[in-house]
C-alpha cells in the first residue's frame, strides 16, 4: 500500500461583506434587461443603479450572449475599453458653460447634417437631408444629440492646442475621470487626454472628444458623474459594500465625497432643464421612453466601436444614463447593450 501523509488544517474563517445592493431592484432590472436584450437580439448588456444621495449601487446586471440566452458571464459595468459617446455630450458642454465661452442662448448651424472639419475627417448627425437640423439652439444641439452641434461649438472655441490643453483641464477640473476606488482590485480607470498626454494630437481632436470619442470612461464613471448632476452638484464616491463583519466586530461603510460641487449652479440649472428635454420634447432622443409615473432626466449615448476590422459592420454601443424623480432625483441610472 502507499501512505498518503495528510497535514489537515483548520479553515479560517474569512470576513462577511454586506453589500449595497437591494434584491427587488436587481431582478427588476435583470428582467427588464433580459427582455429588452431578447428583443433586440443584442450581444450584451448591462445596468447600473444608485442612489443619489449616497453613492450607494443598489443593482448591477451584467449580461451575455452565449448561444441563445443570456448569462453572467463578464463585469461590463466596470470594463475599461468605454468610448462613451455622446453622454459626453453634457460633459464638454458643461465644461464650455463654466469656462463662459458657450452661452445656453447661442446657436449652431448643423447645415444639411455632414460636416467635412477637414479633407481627411467628416462628422455626420443622424438626420441628414430633409431631415437635417439647420440653424438650432445649443438646448437642441443636447435634445436632438447632434454631432456636428456638438463638434462645431466646441471647435470653434478649442481649435487650438494651447485653448485645447485648457478646455481638458476644465473638464478634469469638475470632477470627470477622477479616480474611483470602490474597494476591490480590477477596477478600470477612465482617461480624458489632451495636447499634453497625446503625442499624436491634431486640432480635430478636440471635436471627437465634444462626442466622446478619443475618451476612455467605463460605465460607472459616466454614472458617477450623472449622480452629480442629479445630486446638485456634489459628487459621491460610488460604494458596493455596506458592512464588513469580522466575527463580532461590523465596520459600518459610510458615504464619501469625492467633489463638494462639479460646476455652478446656474450651469447645474441649464443642464438639467435640457436632460429633461431629451425626455419631454418632440425631438428628444428619450422620447419613446417617457413614462406616466415618473418624470426622468437624461442623456442617450451611441458610440461606434471595431473600427479595427474592415471585414465587420461598424457595431454600436448604445446607453442611456439619467435619473428619477425630476423634481427630487434619488436614484440615477446608467444602461447599455452592444
Amino acid at each position: 500500500g502507499v501512505n498518503i501523509l495528510v497535514a489537515d488544517t483548520p479553515a479560517i474563517n474569512g470576513k462577511d461583506i454586506i453589500t449595497t445592493l437591494n434584491v427587488n431592484m436587481q431582478d427588476i432590472c435583470e428582467k427588464a434587461l433580459r427582455k429588452q436584450l431578447v428583443q433586440l437580439q443584442a450581444e450584451s448588456g448591462c445596468v447600473l443603479l444608485m442612489e443619489v444621495k449616497t453613492g450607494q449601487i443598489k443593482s448591477c446586471v451584467n449580461l451575455k450572449r452565449k448561444d441563445s440566452t443570456y448569462h453572467e458571464v463578464e463585469n461590463i459595468a466596470f470594463r475599461s475599453d468605454m468610448e462613451p459617446g455622446s453622454t459626453f455630450k453634457i460633459i464638454a458642454l458643461m465644461a464650455a458653460f463654466e469656462d463662459g465661452t458657450i452661452s445656453p442662448l447661442d446657436t449652431i448651424d448643423c447645415g444639411n447634417g455632414i460636416w467635412d472639419v477637414n479633407s481627411k475627417i467628416t462628422i455626420s448627425d443622424h438626420n441628414t437631408g430633409d431631415r437635417a437640423n439647420g440653424v438650432i439652439s445649443v438646448e437642441q444641439v443636447i435634445v436632438r444629440s447632434s454631432n456636428v452641434g456638438i463638434g462645431k461649438l466646441i471647435y470653434n472655441q478649442y481649435d487650438n492646442k494651447k485653448k485645447a490643453i485648457h478646455f481638458i483641464e476644465k473638464i478634469k477640473s469638475m470632477g470627470v475621470a477622477q479616480p474611483i476606488d470602490i474597494g476591490f482590485t480590477g477596477m478600470s480607470h477612465a482617461f480624458v487626454k489632451g495636447p499634453n498626454e497625446r503625442h499624436n494630437w491634431t486640432s480635430t481632436d478636440i471635436a471627437s472628444i465634444s462626442m466622446g470619442y478619443s475618451v476612455n470612461m467605463p460605465l460607472l464613471y459616466t454614472l458617477t458623474f450623472y449622480n452629480a448632476i442629479a445630486n446638485n452638484g456634489k459628487m459621491m464616491q460610488p460604494y458596493l459594500v455596506s458592512q464588513i463583519k469580522t466575527g463580532n466586530e461590523i465596520q459600518q461603510i459610510s458615504p464619501k465625497i469625492m467633489k463638494e460641487k462639479i460646476c455652478s449652479e446656474k450651469t447645474l440649472n441649464v443642464i438639467k432643464n435640457m436632460m429633461l428635454q431629451v425626455v419631454e420634447d418632440e425631438h428628444g432622443t428619450a422620447k419613446i421612453a417617457q413614462s406616466q409615473h415618473v418624470r426622468f432626466a437624461g442623456k442617450t449615448g451611441t458610440a461606434r466601436y471595431n473600427y479595427g476590422n474592415e471585414n465587420e459592420r461598424f457595431k454600436h454601443q448604445v446607453s442611456f444614463c439619467g435619473f428619477f424623480p425630476y423634481e427630487n432625483p434619488q436614484y440615477v441610472i446608467c444602461v447599455m447593450k452592444e
